[in-house]
This record gives structure tokens, C-alpha cells and sequence, in this order.
């Protein structure tokens, strides 16, 4: 198995809970994560600043469309982009997972190229209502899927190989957007 890493902000109480959460759920399942310490919005929002880093509209069937650009997105972002650097550093295939990951079931992570979708289920509700369907009938669609742009609902948890990930940190270097919306565009 992987390196795992669950993205938590140790000082905010819920995401502390959630980790501790998942992390006990993974174990269950023979997965031994490590807790990976997010950034806040409001330091991620000052290094950007001082970097010059800008927000990067997203292109979806053609059309563009505005980043969100609040302090909580530019912290999500920058902690999957430091995430993409470490697998980069590690020369390795890791997995990542949002601390608010719903686990329902143990997974294997078969061969894949890229990203491999691990969990479609987060505590974000209109998320959870959406993919809860799917996960608790897995001959409908299974816990790991190839990535697609299409099938990306979000980054609460994937695998990626140091390739995709240096390809991520090559593409964001100067700009951000939502970490699912950044990985829709840049793979």
C-alpha cells in the first residue's frame, strides 16, 4: 500500500475530530496514514499575496469561469499543491485524503496511470447526498476509479504517481484555483 496522508488544521477542533476519525476508520482497513498539516486560508492568502500568485479561471465545455478566491480555497489548494510537491520529492504514488472523507468500505488500489478517485463522500452535504447513492451500492460504481475529468467530484480522497503530481505543481506554480477544479484543468 501507499504512503497515506490525511490533510487536517490541527488548531480547528472539527477538522482535528474528522482526522482522528478517518484515521482510525483507515487503520481498520490496513491503511496507515500519517496526519499532513493543512494551511490556513490566511497564511496561504499572505504567501500568495507576497508571491504574486493569482487566481486562475477554470474552462469547463468551453466556456471560463471566475476561481473562487477565498482564504479557505487558497488553503485547501495550497495544502494538495505541497502534497503533489512531497509525492514529487518521495518518487512515489501516495494517497491523499480530506479529513472530512466518509470511509465506507476498505479499498484496493488497482494499477493506474495518473489519479485514482479513492472516496466520492465527504461531511459536505450536497456532496455526500450526491455520491452516497453510489458508495452504498457498489456494483453501481466502485470505491477506486480511474480519474476523468468528469468523474472528479472532488478531492476529499486519491492516489496520484509523482508524474501527475509534478505535471500539477509545473501547471500552479504562479496561480490557484480549487484543488478539484486545479486538478480537472492541469491533468
Amino acid at each position: 500500500m501507499y504512503k497515506a496522508f490525511i490533510i487536517t488544521l490541527s488548531k480547528l477542533q472539527n477538522s482535528a475530530y474528522y482526522a482522528m476519525q478517518l484515521h482510525h476508520n483507515l487503520k481498520k482497513v490496513g491503511v496507515h496514514a500519517q496526519f499532513w498539516e493543512g494551511t490556513y486560508g490566511a497564511e496561504a492568502t499572505e504567501r500568495y499575496a507576497r508571491e504574486g500568485r493569482t487566481p486562475r479561471l477554470a474552462f469547463y465545455g468551453g466556456k471560463h469561469f471566475p476561481t473562487n478566491d477565498s482564504p479557505g480555497v487558497k488553503g485547501c489548494f495550497d495544502s494538495h499543491y505541497r502534497l503533489w510537491q512531497h509525492c514529487v520529492e518521495l518518487n512515489e504514488p501516495i494517497l491523499v485524503f480530506e479529513d472530512d472523507v466518509i470511509l465506507y468500505r476498505g479499498f484496493n488500489c488497482p494499477t493506474f496511470d495518473d489519479v485514482l478517485i479513492l472516496s466520492l463522500c465527504t461531511e459536505w452535504k450536497p456532496m455526500f447526498d450526491t455520491f452516497k447513492v453510489h458508495l452504498e451500492k457498489p456494483h453501481k460504481i466502485g470505491m477506486a476509479l480511474p480519474y476523468k475529468a468528469w468523474s472528479m467530484p472532488g478531492t476529499s480522497g486519491y492516489a496520484i504517481k509523482p508524474h501527475a503530481a509534478a505535471k500539477l505543481v509545473q501547471e500552479y506554480r504562479n496561480t490557484y484555483m480549487p484543488s478539484d477544479h486545479a486538478m480537472r484543468n492541469g491533468l
